[in-house]
């Protein structure tokens, strides 16, 4: 059996003129936890970041909360079987069809 992969989701916001990366909540949309408490960035943007072939990667997703979770399973899916989003969207773009 395949080991599960790691695909964590933050939000990229800015905070004292700099960027940071935090966990966001993903109960609201565009709310990152600073310290024990929920700080609202209209500003704020999601990122995955993984691991693949042996390189940390950060993926930005958006700013949807919905969407970026959805993105997140996906990534985490396409990375436990071995395949990436280029390899996927090929195999149901070159099948042909049969009758």
């Amino acid at each position: 059996m395949r080991r599960r992969e790691k695909v964590n989701l933050y939000i990229r916001i800015e905070r004292d003129g700099k960027r940071l990366y935090a966990v966001p909540d993903l109960k609201k949309q565009l709310t990152a936890i600073i310290g024990d408490k929920p700080e609202r960035h209209d500003e704020g943007v999601y990122y995955l970041r993984y691991e693949q072939d042996g390189r940390r990667r950060w993926e930005a997703v958006g700013t949807d909360i919905m969407l970026a979770t959805s993105k997140r399973k996906m990534r985490a899916a396409e990375l436990t079987l071995g395949y990436n989003s280029a390899d996927i969207h090929r195999q149901v773009h070159t099948k042909p069809l049969s009758l």
